[in-house]
């Protein structure tokens, strides 16, 4: 039987800076995310909120543990296999200044779907979550 489980992390650890100032960002995060589902990561300002969204998302490494996303360890890859796999399996929504203002929100996510002609414009539609597929994660 297959997992329900798409992203998987283990034992995440990410130090940042250089030695007298370095931070230990990250401190042995695990978790794991179904397909469909919708998070969101809290915590107080410095916490590791967007170090582990970087890593989570393909645009940063961790200095240990392992990361497996759509039942493929991804963690350890090099570059041009984790660009490959950003575009395939990954969609991001930025704050203000990344989006393109000529377009929606919706039409912003999907640029990189359409550009992998992956979707047709009747497949471009995205449904809601509903309140019960919500979770919070405390960092």
């Amino acid at each position: 039987m297959v997992s329900d489980i798409w992203l998987s992390c283990r034992g995440l650890e990410r130090f940042l800076g250089e030695e007298d100032s370095q931070v230990h960002a990250l401190r042995g995060v695990s978790l794991d995310l179904e397909p469909g589902s919708v998070h969101a990561i809290v915590g107080p300002s410095g916490c590791g909120k967007s170090t582990l969204l970087y890593i989570l998302g393909l645009l940063d490494r961790a200095d240990s543990g392992t990361l497996t996303i759509d039942h493929q360890l991804v963690s350890g890859l090099p570059d041009d296999r984790l660009s490959q796999k950003r575009n395939e399996l990954l969609g991001f929504i930025f704050q203000f200044h990344f989006l393109l203002e000529d377009f929606t929100a919706q039409e912003n996510v999907m640029i990189p779907v359409r550009r992998l002609a992956r979707l047709t414009e009747m497949k471009c539609a995205i449904a809601p979550p509903t309140r019960e597929r919500w979770r919070t994660i405390h960092v």
